[in-house]
């Protein structure tokens, strides 16, 4: 036997030396129930297996390293048939159980792997009716499978203390008979691992026609007090629960199956009666039988237990159908040896039921005729003996003496039943072996007359599975569900600018009616620690909290600091009598605030003077906060080559009220004649580069800059006025807005008008050009333009009305005197002067007789008015 012991750490304690009493070779377990200490470390537990024996004793020890502390430990109860129909779908289950006295913080993610040719599908999680209402203990984050490395993998939530999830997929056999598989799962959370020790075996059934059976266990959960978890229930109280079965083989149950459900020590089962079914209570077991199940349908067998005793337990569900029978042949043989000394091997078939399963023998009856003679015999003796199926001989008789003897017998050989599938094959050897030792005529027979034997067909099928289940004090913590956040009203959206409205939601509810202190939390990824919302303070409490799940709404206002701008994340708990329950948020990010810009003026193909101050301007619009934004970094871009190549980095502009203004000067358009050229331009503008607000701009846009053109005029100037027929000379100069002349370059049209007459001269490039006046002109005075024009400018104009004077010259006609002889004496006087005198203009003239004599001058004689 062994003894199997335990080495502890100070301050630990175990359930003592477990002994095994090992009748043959196998794998053996024991079970020991340690108590750690209260100390956290990591220490050091040594098992000890000493096996005695008469005359001999060894010892094997092994070492494991244990951490002891506050932690999470997990461990898996598999749910899993081992028998299946080929080409058939079966359920199996992983329930993953916290045992540790610490949630498990990071969740855990649960992968089950499984050998080629058995396809997994369906990876979910077991629920019960209550928990669309009040969720579930340990969610389900994520789940997934990977056909091609045949994968499947479950990501779980946090998994507090004491709080298990039942995964849940399916399985596909392969579409042949006496197909092994193997499925193993590995378990990981907060940094440690679990992997199952020895990978579960699961096969095809070796032949067709066979029922076999799988099994789910539920937990019905009491209307007064609902829980969320499948397989739990409370201490010291009655509950009902269905045992499922299934049929997962290829054939309808034709024979009787007997189920067994096997209780621990602390359980009894009240009622067995509603599915017929009987209750051992000495050996914990409750018993149906089942028949005519088809191929995946499934019946339930209820009962009622009471737990008295708060723990973590498996049922352990068994199906048990038998289906042996048996088969005697006798047949002649004839099979012997003779002589002083013989041996003979010969292969013999032995006759095998039709159509047998699982066969196997059972028992070899050989009905044996010896006979030893000789002369003073010393010793005979004679043997038989046959093969198993490996060629190991096992000898059925055999016989001595010390004198002549004979006999005839039947000598039975039983084959034990854990030794009869090496007894399998119709073909082995039997052997006969005689000899005697005698002084003379030494003559041994040994001779097999018949054979009887016995076949073992078909088989008792046992099919097992733990099925957890979780006996507890219920605490009934506040049920939160549907942690939300919603973005100005859209949870669709993780992302938002801090003028949003942040507003976190959540769904409370307390079981019985009683007050719910809420609160929720945030902070950056990155941090240590949450901060309450809003303020740091800030609580909720839900008043009689039932009547349905109740909605509870935190804001926050994000101000534009930098330590806002980054990616958070949130979550809720609450507290209620009988504990707490947290839920967690998901991330989320506070960006910058999203801006619209739109243009004020100048507008689309506007025309802009460049001999004034321009106004630039665009006004931003927080939509975001829904306000202009006070002092944002803005600027305002001017095209330098056509119209889309622009400044590269104009001078910043804060925003006032949500404008964007850039005013461009007369001297800051001529500072820069090149970039700001006369012509088309495109502008636009925008945020850029703020702290706080997004980057955005107005489309680009077109406007004319025109130059002024700039006049001087030197001639005439209002000094002078002129007679009809003179020649009237103008001289001017141009220069622009910038200072520069443009006298050659423009063109500079001078003009003089009276009434609606108008006379005009183009200048040459020196600014000069004349007009002869004619008849044609009106006299009086007249008024004076210089109107200079160039391409991209406003035209140059200067007017002076009533500049100068153009008159004419009185006309005197029909000069005569009296007498009209050109010597007269002198007696004749008077003498009279006369003459016609026109005016062209009507104005007054002054006319003068001009008289000389023989000294050659001329002196005024007389004079008179000429009016109209």
């Amino acid at each position: 036997g062994y003894n199997i012991s335990l080495t502890l750490p100070s301050g630990w304690s175990y359930s003592g030396t477990q002994y095994i009493n090992a009748n043959g070779s196998g794998n053996y377990s024991v079970l020991f129930n340690v108590t750690s200490g209260q100390t956290s470390a990591n220490e050091t537990v040594n098992a000890t297996v000493k096996f005695v024996y008469p005359g001999l004793s060894k010892v094997r020890n092994e070492t494991k390293q244990v951490e002891n502390g506050g932690i999470a430990i997990l461990d898996v109860v598999r749910e899993t048939p081992k028998l299946i129909g080929k080409d058939t779908v079966g359920d199996a289950q992983l329930t993953i159980h916290n045992k540790g006295c610490r949630t498990s913080s990071s969740g855990a993610v649960v992968k089950e792997i499984l050998s080629t040719g058995w396809t997994p599908a369906n990876p979910s999680i077991k629920d019960n009716e209550y928990t669309t209402d009040y969720g579930r203990p340990v969610s389900l984050t994520s789940s997934s499978t990977d056909l091609i490395n045949n994968i499947i993998t479950w990501e779980l939530g946090a998994i507090e203390a004491n709080e298990y999830a039942v995964l849940t997929y399916q399985v596909k056999s392969p579409n042949s008979l006496s197909t092994l598989g193997n499925m193993k799962f590995n378990v990981t959370w907060d940094g440690k691992y679990l992997r199952e020790d020895n990978a579960h075996t699961i096969q095809t059934i070796n032949y067709t026609s066979e029922s076999h059976l799988e099994f789910d266990l539920e937990t019905i959960q009491q209307s007064n007090t609902p829980w969320s978890e499948p397989r739990s229930a409370q201490v010291n109280k009655s509950y009902n629960y269905s045992l499922k079965v299934v049929n997962i083989g290829d054939v309808a149950s034709a024979r009787n199956w007997t189920v067994n459900l096997t209780l621990p020590n602390t359980c009894n089962a009240t009622n067995v009666l509603w599915t017929n079914g009987s209750w051992d209570e000495t050996n914990r077991k409750i018993s149906w039988n089942i028949t005519n199940l088809a191929v995946y349908d499934n019946t339930h067998l209820n009962f009622t237990a009471n737990c008295t005793s708060s723990a973590r337990y498996t049922f352990l569900a068994e199906g048990f159908s038998n289906t042996r029978d048996n088969t005697t042949y006798i047949n002649n043989s004839g099979l012997s040896c003779q002589g002083k000394s013989c041996n003979s091997f010969n292969s013999y078939t032995f006759s095998k039921p039709t159509n047998a399963r699982y066969e196997k023998l059972s028992e070899v009856d050989f009905y044996i005729v010896y006979n030893f003679t000789g002369g003073n015999t010393a010793i005979a003796e004679g043997m038989v003996n046959f093969s198993d199926d490996l060629g190991i001989n096992r000898i059925a008789w055999q016989n001595y003496s010390f004198a002549n003897s004979n006999g005839t017998l039947w000598s039975n050989y039983s084959i034990d039943e854990n030794e009869q599938d090496r007894f399998q094959l119709v073909s082995r050897n039997i052997g006969v072996y005689a000899y005697v030792n005698g002084t003379y005529s030494s003559l041994g027979n040994v001779t097999i007359n018949k054979l009887a034997y016995r076949w073992e067909t078909g088989k008792i099928f046992r099919e097992q599975e733990n099925l957890y289940t979780n006996v507890k004090v219920y605490n009934y913590n506040p049920l939160l569900q549907n942690a939300t956040l919603l973005i100005n009203g859209n949870s669709s959206v993780t992302t938002g600018g801090w003028g949003e409205e942040f507003n976190f939601t959540v769904l409370v509810r307390d079981r019985f009616s009683r007050n719910v202190t809420i609160f929720a939390w945030q902070k950056p990824s990155a941090a240590a620690e949450y901060s309450l919302i809003p303020n740091n303070t800030y609580n909720f409490t839900c008043v009689n909290c039932d009547s349905g799940f109740n909605k509870i709404n935190f804001t926050y206002d994000y101000q534009p600091n930098t330590g806002n701008l980054t990616t958070f994340v949130f979550k809720f708990n609450s507290s209620s009598p009988d504990g707490n329950t947290e839920l967690a948020g998901f991330s989320y990010t506070v960006e910058k605030d999203d801006i619209d810009v739109n243009v004020t003026s100048p507008l689309h193909n506007a025309v802009v003077s460049r001999n004034a101050s321009s106004v630039f301007s665009v006004l931003a619009y927080d939509r975001d906060n829904r306000t202009y934004p006070e002092g944002a970094n803005g600027k305002v871009y001017i095209s330098i080559v056509g119209t889309d190549t622009f400044e590269a980095s104009p001078t910043a502009i804060s925003s006032s009220n949500g404008y964007i203004n850039r005013t461009v000067t007369n001297s800051q358009w001529c500072a820069s004649e090149a970039q700001y050229f006369l012509g088309k331009h495109g502008w636009y503008g925008g945020t850029t580069s703020d702290n706080f607000y997004k980057d955005n701009s107005t489309a680009a846009i077109n406007f004319t800059l025109l130059g002024s053109l700039i006049n001087s005029v030197a001639a005439p100037n209002g000094s002078t006025n002129y007679t009809r027929g003179n020649s009237i000379s103008f001289q001017g100069s141009v220069a622009d807005d910038c200072g520069n002349s443009r006298t050659a370059d423009a063109t500079i049209n001078f003009s003089i008008s009276r009434g609606n007459f108008i006379s005009s001269c183009i200048a040459a490039i020196t600014g000069a050009c004349s007009i002869t006046t004619t008849s044609s002109f009106p006299t009086g005075y007249y008024n004076f333009s210089m109107v200079s024009n160039k391409s991209n400018y406003y035209n140059g104009s200067i007017i002076n009305n009533s500049l100068f004077y153009l008159g004419t010259t009185p006309t005197l006609d029909n000069l005569n005197k009296t007498p009209s002889s050109e010597i007269v004496p002198w007696g004749r006087s008077p003498f009279v002067f006369n003459v016609s005198v026109s005016d062209a203009d009507n104005d007054t003239v002054s006319v003068y007789l001009y008289l000389r004599n023989d000294s050659g001058l001329f002196y005024i004689e007389n004079q008179t008015t000429c009016v109209n």
